[in-house]
């Protein structure tokens, strides 16, 4: 079942459109990626889906209703929770202390023991500051937040942005397992192999537009594709 289906959205700010006519669609527990260079439009796709940016055009679809007018407390009663890419936590507040700050509306949160399990780490940092953190435990801890609503659907914004390998390697591994519990997740992404190697399918964004979309597997021996679009060249 197709969980979110955008439709010739464009949108933008005040100096105009950022985005030009995106359509693209996730099935119900896909894990599908995002990727493009620097200012293609893939950050502004993710703020119009959770409501920061409202479409000039075009329409989103969310488990079948219009959210395209949506603003982001509505979207995120119906369950889009956004992973931004600065992590948005509280710096003075301890990761316990966090994790209890998202308003959870919903019979079906998951607690902060459920949180702990995916973020073993966490639970050992559980009495430290936001601001003692590394980037990956603020990761961690920005994830765990998102995961509280126990959403439909979990945005990523740049997961692996600033971490050291081992790191990325861990925070993906984080992400498989919520996966496989069955979330919908659309992750945007520069570093194209971790993106790859954690999501089914991606679509691959230039100049504001989807250029072009396919299974991950595909791409990942597409070297032609990934150094035309994205600069890359997987081995």
């Amino acid at each position: 079942m197709v969980l979110i289906e955008l439709s010739d959205v464009h949108a933008g700010y005040k100096g105009g459109n950022v985005i030009h006519g995106i359509s693209l669609s996730i099935e119900e527990g896909e894990v599908v990626s995002l990727l493009g260079r620097n200012g293609v439009g893939k950050t502004t796709t993710l703020r119009s889906i959770v409501g920061v940016v409202s479409p000039t055009s075009g329409t989103i679809e969310f488990g079948g209703t219009d959210i395209s007018d949506s603003a982001p407390h509505e979207t995120y009663k119906q369950g889009i929770s956004l992973v931004p890419e600065d992590r948005g936590i509280f710096p003075d507040l301890t990761v316990e202390e966090n994790l209890r700050v998202p308003i959870v509306d919903t019979d079906d949160e998951r607690s902060i023991d459920e949180i702990y399990g995916f973020f073993s780490k966490l639970e050992e940092l559980q009495d430290s500051k936001g601001k003692n953190l590394s980037g990956g435990e603020q990761q961690m801890l920005a994830i765990g937040r998102a995961l509280r609503q126990n959403p439909r659907m979990l945005l990523l914004d740049e997961p692996s942005e600033g971490l050291a390998p081992q790191i990325i390697e861990d925070v993906g591994t984080a992400i498989e397992s919520i996966a496989q519990e069955g979330m919908t997740i659309l992750i945007v992404e520069q570093n194209t192999k971790f993106a790859l190697d954690i999501s089914s399918r991606a679509y691959i964004m230039t100049d504001g537009q989807i250029k072009l979309d396919g299974l991950t597997q595909e791409l990942r021996e597409d070297n032609d594709t990934l150094e035309k679009y994205l600069g890359v060249h997987e081995s």
